[in-house]
């Protein structure tokens, strides 16, 4: 809901913001977002989204996939990653899990090229669907996620042990 009152109001109560666009990069710091209450999650980012965000002072990004890792390659220095998985969720309004995210075993591999490439990752993020109406996906998903955490640890990633859920 890119809408200056829906981003005061929002602001007001403490939220912090996912961005997508140049656009909504703009809005948020037309408001006085501060940057690090943000990410940016658009699935694939054009170098200019990347630079915008930058500029800005988001410095926390979602990949899942290597082609979108890549793009950071000029920014390892200046960046944070999130890798986001996905989780096939009939139960939801929406099921986003084509558009968003990748398995545990992708993730795992983008870890492993990222540490490869300097790139600090972050933490994990999900995506369950928009809506969905069993809250034991989200359960399922944290538990994958911390098995994934945990197979990051004995693979022996020093630079990566402390991942974070995100």
């Amino acid at each position: 809901l890119p809408h200056a009152a829906v981003v005061d109001t929002l602001l007001a109560e403490g939220a912090s913001f996912d961005l997508a666009t140049s656009g909504e990069v703009d809005l948020v710091n037309s408001r006085g977002v501060p940057a690090e209450r943000t990410i940016h999650t658009h699935p694939i980012k054009r170098d200019a989204d990347i630079r915008d965000a930058l500029a800005y002072g988001c410095t926390v990004f979602v990949v899942d996939n290597s082609n979108e890792l890549e793009k950071f390659i000029a920014y390892k220095d200046q960046v944070e990653l999130l890798v986001r998985l996905s989780f096939r969720n009939s139960e939801s309004f929406a099921d986003l899990s084509k558009k968003f995210g990748c398995s545990a075993e992708t993730a795992l591999q983008l870890i492993e090229r990222a540490r490869a490439l300097g790139i600090r990752i972050k933490g994990l993020s999900f995506h369950v669907g928009s809506q969905t109406t069993n809250p034991q996906k989200y359960v399922y998903a944290i538990n994958a996620c911390r098995e994934l955490m945990e197979d990051v640890i004995a693979a022996d990633f020093p630079a990566l042990s402390t991942l974070d859920i995100g």
